[in-house]
């Protein structure tokens, strides 16, 4: 309508989430680029721990995901397993000395996030999760809530 056109300000298609295929796409790569350079950030700060059980296939088949999604990003794996057994690619494996206890990790394979500096300890995936999934949740475990740019 005129009054839209005299006045954008009013139209939430504008202001808001945008409505056409076109705006949505262009959207949606906004958030995606927004959510990868967050995730490069943290890598800096954070290193992962693997926890597995070799002999678990959903192990085996997550360390391949955990694997992709370390070397896109440059984010530091410390696999752990909890098993004795070591899954290829993750020499540098550590036997489980009851840091999974100590952090209350019962189901595996899980994938946690870890501040050398602050300690901080954020779970990012269990099971078997997609490089997809894990980039979804370290962004609900790490961007600010909408609440925060109000304060």
């Amino acid at each position: 309508s005129e009054l839209l056109l005299e006045h954008p300000d009013l139209d939430p298609t504008v202001t808001g989430t945008p409505t056409s295929q076109y705006g949505l796409q262009l959207h949606k790569k906004q958030l995606l680029e927004q959510r990868r350079s967050l995730i490069k950030e943290l890598a800096a700060d954070y290193g992962l721990f693997f926890f597995y059980e070799g002999q678990s296939l959903a192990s085996q088949a997550f360390a391949q995901v955990v694997e992709q999604f370390s070397k896109r990003y440059g984010w530091a794996v410390l696999p752990v397993s909890m098993d004795g057994a070591i899954l290829p690619g993750f020499e540098s494996t550590r036997e489980d000395n009851g840091t999974a206890d100590k952090l209350g990790i019962d189901v595996f394979p899980a994938l946690i996030a870890v501040n050398p500096t602050t300690e901080q300890i954020v779970p990012i995936a269990f099971g078997l999760a997609t490089v997809d999934q894990i980039e979804q949740n370290i962004s609900l475990q790490f961007e600010p809530t909408p609440e925060a740019h109000n304060v």
